[in-house]
């Protein structure tokens, strides 16, 4: 039987769209909204480590919180690549579900 941790964590947030991350996942994406890349950025600058959850619709371009999955996974930020074109390439790896 697995221990169910109850532990608060404040941590930058990704609204991934049609892409779902898990636990022990090794990918990459590209992030080009501001906020997304704002938080890429502050999490890679801090303990590299960051929210993704999966929007529920892929169309909306500027998702809040009633727009996004509450389930998701904490991932580890391992390498970040700005590209000239003012889009970030992320890879992560999952760590666990949140």
């Amino acid at each position: 039987m697995s221990k169910i941790e109850n532990e608060t964590t404040k941590l930058p947030v990704v609204a991934m769209r049609g892409v779902v991350v898990f636990p022990e996942m090794v990918m990459h994406f590209d992030v080009a909204r501001e906020r997304s890349i704002a938080a890429v950025t502050a999490a890679y600058e801090s303990d590299k480590k960051i929210f993704l959850t999966a929007q529920k619709d892929i169309f909306v371009e500027e998702p809040v919180a009633d727009d996004l999955h509450t389930i998701g996974v904490i991932a580890e930020v391992r390498q970040i690549l700005k590209t000239p074109d003012g889009v970030m390439r992320v890879l992560v790896e999952g760590t666990k579900k949140a």
